[in-house]
């Protein structure tokens, strides 16, 4: 189910000739730290990056917020939404789905701890073995901390929750003592891990090969005119 659906987004930010512009369902993931006007719109990378891109492909987005991949994931072969933004090919699926033709962004997951956590020595990754470390249940994380705990012969004890605000809230209560996040929470928590390295593609279903052509055009348009982007 999704967490939030945001129907009316203001045609304005497109200018004049608005009524040109074809509406696309866009699936996103909802962080915990997102910036949320309420009944407006939902802030983040992903939110705005699409706003740059339609542009170019003459969309009009409207954005469908999901708190875990899997549910994102599934309303896109569902058909309850045209494009989905952050999924990473690492994370399967690919005989259901066609990928952008290049990732819109290169970016990394990190293990936290909250501020009060003293047992890490940042030398010693040991140490990790040693905590219960939340998880969002979704293949791509579950895939880069394996990866990572590989790299170091690391003995994890993952522990898996249906998405980040739950995982958010274990952290808190002391359910896990460390959590992976996508991107580092604003307060109270602190890096003790950083880098297990994620690209993270626009994805299509597989029978609309046409949008994602479209994209692909949008997407590099839009390289051109934002570099820093």
């Amino acid at each position: 189910m999704p967490f939030l659906c945001v129907s009316e987004l203001a045609t304005a930010a497109y200018g004049k000739g608005a009524s040109e512009f074809t509406l696309v369902r866009v699936g996103v993931i909802h962080y915990p730290d997102d910036v949320y006007v309420s009944g407006k719109y939902l802030y983040n990378y992903d939110t705005e990056f699409m706003g740059r891109v339609a542009q170019f492909g003459k969309w009009d987005p409207r954005f469908v917020f999901y708190s875990n991949r899997k549910d994102l994931l599934n309303a896109l072969k569902e058909g309850k939404i045209q494009i989905a933004l952050g999924v990473d090919k690492a994370w399967g699926n690919e005989e259901h789905l066609i990928f952008s033709d290049g990732s819109y962004l290169v970016g990394t997951s990190q293990i936290v701890v909250p501020d009060t956590e003293k047992r890490l020595d940042p030398s010693d990754f040991r140490t990790v073995e040693k905590m219960r470390i939340g998880i969002s249940g979704n293949e791509g994380d579950i895939y880069f901390i394996k990866e990572w705990g590989k790299r170091y012969n690391l003995n994890l004890h993952l522990v898996s929750f249906p998405d980040d605000r739950t995982l958010r809230i274990a952290v808190t209560e002391h359910k896990v003592d460390a959590a992976i996040f996508d991107k580092m929470l604003r307060n109270g928590y602190r890096r003790i891990v950083v880098g297990l390295q994620k690209m993270l593609y626009a994805a299509f279903p597989a029978n609309d090969s046409v949008l994602a052509q479209q994209f692909n055009y949008a997407m590099s348009m839009t390289a051109g005119h934002y570099p820093l982007l």
